[in-house]
Order: structure tokens, then sequence, then C-alpha cells
């Protein structure tokens, strides 16, 4: 893993203006069987650095990684999530990059050329399991530290922010209020991600 690599820009789960920085892509992967509780999100999405996991009501998971046509992203988690409430352009986004954006209660992904770019967390049903624990909005600083490794902040106006990159491509990123050690997540995302200005 590379060291850390810190944008001035914070994470657009704010959904306003935004920038984007590049993606990760693969391809889709299949279907395995595993519990909710194994998931570890009641809402039935698993979020990866690499894409995200869905568990259907049979208990069957399927992974879905950056890469994947967007019409079967947003079909598999139509299933599990309901109706999107908006799908737009973000019109505001560097190096040309006009992505869309598929929005759920408290979670958005964002499609580049019709293929799955990034995903964003805005409530705290959505975790990443990292060393068998979840990282969630919400969680400590402190925390997300250990689990990720030493996070290097960049003060933005909403607080302080960092990127986790690997060759250059993002791996996570996010936001807390403050330095403190019990300063909590408030933005988190992976893949693709756009910040607000």
């Amino acid at each position: 893993m590379q060291p850390l690599r810190i944008s001035a820009l914070l994470i657009a789960i704010l959904l306003s203006g935004s920038a984007c920085s590049e993606a990760d892509g693969d391809a889709r992967a299949t279907a395995t069987t595993a519990t909710d509780k194994e998931a570890g999100l009641p809402g039935g999405v698993t979020l990866e650095r690499d894409g995200v996991t869905a568990v259907h009501a049979e208990g069957t998971r399927t992974k879905i990684a950056f890469g994947t046509p967007t019409e079967e992203v947003r079909d598999e988690l139509t299933i599990i999530l309901g109706e999107p409430d908006t799908e737009a352009a973000i019109t505001e986004c560097s190096a040309g990059i006009i992505p869309d954006q598929i929005v759920w209660p408290g979670f958005l992904m964002l499609s580049v050329d019709g293929k799955f770019a990034g995903w964003a967390a805005k409530e705290d049903e959505y975790a990443v399991l990292e060393r068998g624990q979840r990282i969630t909005i919400g969680s400590p600083l402190k925390l997300v530290s250990e689990l990720l490794g030493p996070l290097e902040l960049a003060q933005s106006p909403r607080g302080f922010e960092f990127v986790l990159t690997n060759d250059d491509k993002t791996i996570y990123a996010g936001a807390f209020p403050s330095q403190e050690p019990t300063a909590p997540l408030i933005a988190f995302a992976a893949g693709l991600t756009c910040f607000a200005r």
C-alpha cells in the first residue's frame, strides 16, 4: 500500500457541487452464501474497498465490483433497497468526468460511462468490514486509524478529510469534524469519490 494522498476537497456525500478522483475498475464476481449478520449490514448491502456485496433475503451474497455495468448494479441493489430516491448527473467534475449518481436513503453509487465507479455512505447502517470490525458513519477517528492505518488529515471548510490511495486509485476517502480521537466519521466513500467545494 502506498502512502496516503490528501485532497483539499471534502466528500460530496453532501450532494452539492463536486470534483472527482479516478476510480478503480474490475469485473463482477459470483454469488456465494452468507447471512445478513455475516455481511455486517442490516440493510443487506456491505460496502467494500472495490465495490459492494449484496445480501439477499434467502442468504445469497453477491459481490459487485467497480466496473460492473451500472444497470446490473442498480437492478441488484433495487431488489434489496427498493427504488432509488433520485438519479442525476453531477455536472461539476474535474478532468472532464461527469458521473451519474443513484441515491438511496443513506447510500449512493456513482457511475461513469455506464459502469459502477464508486459509493458513498451517509448513514451508519452501511459499513465496511476491516480486520473483523465495522467502519461506519459515526465511527471515531481513533478506531478508523487503527483499522485503516495512520490517516493524514487535511483541513477543509467542514472539518478534516483523508484520502487513502493505492497506485493512484482511491481506496477510501472520508472526513471528520475535528482531529480529536473521538471525532466521528461524517463522510465515507470509495472508488471514484466526489467532493463538495
